[in-house]
């Protein structure tokens, strides 16, 4: 692993620790003084690692949604003329 590689994922580790937007940009400020090569690519590295985070919390939001739409559906009574085994027929003139 060369150097710079290092040194860019160990700032990366570092920088992602400080969830204050201001503490994080001072520690950027000095711990890449003098080099804008790495400075970019550490904050192209914590913009992808925050949107990898709000893509799974979008996952994890229509996953829950989709569970809650099955659960709906199951205990939810059908109203269809289709009768299955072992089922009566609702009386049509009571579903309104």
């Amino acid at each position: 692993m060369s150097a710079s590689l290092n040194q860019k994922e160990q700032l990366f580790h570092e920088a992602v620790k400080l969830t204050n937007p201001v503490q994080r940009r001072a520690f950027l400020d000095e711990a890449c003084a003098g080099n804008p090569d790495i400075r970019a690519a550490v904050e192209s590295l914590l913009a992808a690692h925050a949107m990898a985070d709000k893509f799974f919390d979008k996952q994890e939001s229509a996953l829950s949604w989709f569970e809650k739409d099955v659960q709906f559906t199951a205990s939810t009574p059908r109203l269809n003329e289709e009768k299955l085994p072992g089922e009566e027929q609702p009386d049509r003139k009571s579903v309104v």
